[in-house]
């Protein structure tokens, strides 16, 4: 089988598999995000949270996008990994550093 057409195989298993509605055509929401995190990053941003470190600040410790760390933020407050805290996404620790944005 050539290379194309096992990556269009491959592409119709993964629609299969993961897209939940069929559209005959698809925008993909942030696209040029890095959404995935390794368990080391997962523990360094739980520590900064509760340290209430402002997502800015996060964003260059951990040398992401504060958009990725807004949404990782979300995240881990629906699945009760942190907390909701004072100060919110902008901490107490260098909130007046940043605001929201790049």
């Amino acid at each position: 089988m050539s290379d194309i057409k096992e990556a269009k195989r491959a592409a119709r298993q993964l629609e299969r598999t993961y897209c939940k509605k069929r559209r005959k055509t698809r925008y993909i929401a942030c696209e040029e995000y890095d959404f995935t995190w390794g368990e080391d990053e997962i523990m360094r941003f739980r520590q900064l949270w509760r340290q209430g470190v402002s997502i800015p600040q996060m964003a260059v410790e951990l040398r992401r996008h504060q958009n990725e760390l807004a949404i990782l933020v979300l995240d881990q407050i629906e699945h009760k990994y942190i907390r909701p805290r004072k100060g919110g996404a902008l901490g107490t620790v260098g909130a007046n550093e940043g605001k929201c944005g790049r």
